[in-house]
């Protein structure tokens, strides 16, 4: 039951259209840049909340300072406070979990599809630039660029929320320690990416390439519509 789910919702979509686009390409490697560059469109609906969300929260950490201080130890009505703090801003903490979730077992289809069934898909190339997409990167360079757009993409993520108010009490221990936590993971998941891509196939770095450098580009259109959105708001309340 969950492998032929598996092979209709996942593995039997990506095959199809791997095959559809290696028809008019002739070339495997752009056909899984073009297949990741279809995906990332149709999973963009599921993404602009979540990051909405994620500039809305930067936006508000004054005022969940503020909360932090007027409940303190009362943790219970601090969660509250904050959800009903979410609610009012439109905000959705976990709205960035079912990209998220969905992006996984793409990369496991893709994966199989380069292993068992590239073979049969006649008249393309499996060479791309330096890589064989059925095999890892023999130089690394794949790797490294997956791990350097990694940390980029963390950078832009965990990018600093907007500043407390200087009479502030000092951050507490809790946060203190989920700041380190997210500084760690800045540096730790771009080389666990670049780990990853140098044992798989280069067919599938090049989706991990190719999503992350589209995660930017959208991170960045988002960032620009806010910022226009924001100052057109200020404007219009002066």
């Amino acid at each position: 039951m969950i492998g032929t789910i598996w092979h209709a919702v996942f593995f039997q979509p990506i095959t199809t259209t791997l095959l559809w686009l290696s028809s008019f390409t002739g070339n495997i490697g752009v056909s899984v840049v073009l297949l990741t560059v279809i995906i990332q469109l149709i999973l963009v609906p599921l993404r602009l909340p979540s990051l909405l969300s994620a500039k809305k929260l930067r936006h508000i950490k004054p005022k969940i300072d503020e909360l932090k201080e007027q409940h303190g130890e009362d943790k219970v009505a601090l969660a509250q406070a904050q959800m009903a703090l979410y609610q009012e801003h439109g905000i959705n903490p976990f709205g960035g979990l079912l990209p998220t979730l969905f992006s996984i077992p793409i990369i496991i289809a893709l994966y199989q599809v380069l292993l068992n069934n590239i073979t049969h898909i006649e008249n393309s190339s499996v060479g791309f630039l330096w890589l064989n997409v059925t095999q890892h990167d023999p130089y690394f360079v794949l790797p490294i660029l997956v791990g350097v757009l990694q940390f980029f993409a963390s950078s832009q993520m965990m990018a600093q929320p907007a500043p407390a108010q200087p009479d502030k009490k000092k951050v507490d221990d809790t946060e203190q320690m989920m700041v380190a936590m997210q500084t760690q993971m800045k540096f730790i998941f771009p080389v666990l990416s670049g780990i990853i891509t140098a044992s798989l196939p280069s067919g599938v770095g090049l989706y991990w390439l190719t999503s992350t450098l589209f995660a930017i580009i959208q991170h960045e259109v988002i960032e620009r519509i806010y910022k226009h959105g924001s100052s057109d708001h200020s404007n219009a309340t002066n």
